[in-house]
């Protein structure tokens, strides 16, 4: 869970969206299989933040702008062409070298090179893992509390 510093860091840095794109983005997202008990910091970043963010991996696009409609999304580019499992969501554009995927299933991130995607999708090869997406956007802001 996100800490009340951490809170007014990000509200300081990046600024909240509208209240009804919020209520657009939680249902877009739960709509896609995420849920509160799992994804709750994920889904609570991805519904008050969404826009393109920069950070020590790169930038990270609009995710929900990105899902909003699905069939035109990177990650349904990526199931579609790649097989990228279900579970997995891409967090970077097409226009990265590298690919940056959210697991809805642990809430885990993968850093993978992108000459390596299918070792990645058939045997989860990746040159980086974060254990929680919350661990995750606080190292890729270079925040620390």
């Amino acid at each position: 869970m996100f800490s009340d510093s951490f809170i007014e860091y990000l509200n300081e840095n990046l600024g909240r969206i509208f209240l009804n794109e919020m209520k657009k983005y939680v249902q877009i997202l739960e709509n896609k299989g995420l849920n509160q008990s799992k994804n709750s910091d994920f889904i609570y970043f991805w519904s008050n933040y969404s826009d393109e963010i920069y950070g020590n991996e790169g930038y990270l696009m609009d995710f929900c702008m990105d899902i909003e409609d699905f069939e035109t999304s990177e990650t349904y580019r990526l199931r579609q062409s790649e097989n990228l499992p279900s579970q997995y969501f891409s967090l970077m554009g097409q226009d990265n070298d590298d690919y940056l995927f959210y697991d809805m299933n642990t809430d885990n991130l993968y850093l993978v090179d992108g000459d390596n995607l299918k070792d990645f999708i058939l045997n989860k090869v990746y040159v980086k893992k974060w254990d929680s997406f919350l661990i995750f956007i606080q190292e890729f802001l270079g925040y620390s509390e």
